[in-house]
């Protein structure tokens, strides 16, 4: 089994998912976790802790665009 993506890794994947998939940001943190693993994003899916705490980093920055 792969080793769980760091949470560099986790915000680096969620940045360039958002800006082709912005809605993603409104699902809940699992869901997430697992679209970026089944479309190539993470090796293994993400703990959903460290996807919402990325997700309100990039949010706190202004988002995406």
């Amino acid at each position: 089994m792969s080793e769980s993506p760091s949470y560099e890794d986790i915000v680096h994947a969620l940045r360039i998912r958002l800006v082709g998939a912005p809605q993603l940001q409104d699902q809940p943190a699992r869901d997430i976790g697992h679209d970026l693993m089944i479309n190539g994003y993470l090796p293994s899916e993400p703990d959903p802790a460290l996807v919402r705490k990325a997700l309100l980093v990039i949010k706190n920055e202004g988002g995406v665009a």
